[in-house]
């Protein structure tokens, strides 16, 4: 459904690298992937929104009504943990014109 709408849904494990080769410099990167129990609030938020969304997942040709029955019934399961999302953040610099990476006040090397 992303792919579909012309998003890409593994763009935050690409932006790093994508930041590196525009030449910005001292990336720090956080990753947020929370791991969830099935009936959790985030496990129920996600069986809602697949509710909700459950033409366009299915309009999509690559899940079936039995794939998005199972799936309520995994986000419902209190044995079950899963990933639902995760979160990418990324800081970088832009290199100084001298060439030094180091924060303004501090020596060059």
């Amino acid at each position: 459904m992303f792919s579909n709408a012309g998003l890409d849904p593994a763009f935050g494990v690409k932006l790093p690298g994508l930041l590196q080769d525009m030449g910005l410099v001292n990336l720090t990167v956080d990753n947020d992937t929370p791991l969830v129990q099935g009936g959790s609030p985030m496990a129920t938020i996600m069986k809602l929104s697949a509710h909700q969304l459950a033409e366009r997942y299915l309009a999509t040709g690559r899940v079936t009504k039995t794939d998005l029955t199972r799936y309520v019934r995994f986000a419902e399961d209190p044995d079950s943990w899963a990933v639902y999302h995760a979160t990418v953040a990324v800081m970088a610099q832009k290199k100084p014109r001298g060439g030094s990476t180091k924060t303004k006040g501090l020596a060059k090397q």
